[in-house]
């Protein structure tokens, strides 16, 4: 098996394995799902630092690329799959700063959710 990586952001490497399969809808001939995984050590926009391995479910809709991180029920869409990784990497910092937000009214499934944002996303004062 070989990899492709992808750069996100400033130091975040996403690496994509190319065990591609074809979609089964006769409707997308040329769809196609996989697997990525985001990588430990990279920043987010400066101030977010990626803290632990994470698994994400990739495939094609249409025109798009979709990334799926289903252990915090996150996704992100894009053109390429490397814009889909970069909207969903913002979706799960945007996720974090509201649960966090609201941490004393939602319920057990959001508290476990931020707890794995947390330990995902590490908030930094520099890179």
């Amino acid at each position: 098996m070989t990899t492709t990586a992808y750069e996100l952001g400033r130091s975040n490497t996403v690496s994509i394995t190319n065990e591609m399969q074809s979609h089964p809808s006769i409707y997308e001939p040329d769809a196609w799902t996989g697997m990525g995984v985001i990588t430990p050590g990279g920043i987010l926009a400066g101030t977010w630092k990626i803290e632990r391995y994470l698994i994400v479910e990739l495939k094609q809709e249409g025109n798009k690329a979709i990334a799926i991180a289903h252990d915090i029920d996150e996704y992100g869409i894009g053109d390429t799959v490397q814009d889909a990784m970069s909207d969903l990497l913002t979706s799960m910092v945007d996720c974090r700063l509201s649960l966090e937000k609201r941490a004393d009214k939602i319920a057990e499934e959001e508290l476990r959710t931020l707890k794995l944002l947390k330990e995902t996303i590490l908030h930094v004062t520099s890179p």
